[in-house]
């Protein structure tokens, strides 16, 4: 398929169970997460042991630029995407 689909806030319940569904879907998947690098890693290391390649982006989506950044980085580096899931939120 080696189509590229994009989850914001992947590393959450939510996320992380649409992440897993595309990359078990056979989908390229990548994820953004806000900045918690410790979190970040054991997310990661998760996803490997399901047999899981997911990619993860630093990236502040209440920041246009952060945004920009993040995405231009992503095509860059993995081609175009082909499905984008806005999910990443904040819960108070």
């Amino acid at each position: 398929m080696n189509k590229l689909a994009l989850i914001t806030g992947g590393m959450g319940g939510l996320g992380a169970a649409i992440c897993i569904m595309l990359a078990n879907s056979g989908y390229n998947v990548i994820t953004t997460y806000s900045g918690n690098e410790e979190k970040a890693k054991k997310w990661h290391a998760h996803m490997n042991l399901l047999g899981l390649n997911i990619k993860a982006y630093k990236c502040d989506v209440s920041d246009y630029e952060s945004c920009t950044h993040a995405v231009q980085q992503i095509i860059a580096e993995n081609g175009s995407i082909s499905i984008l899931v806005n999910n990443a939120g904040i819960i108070h």
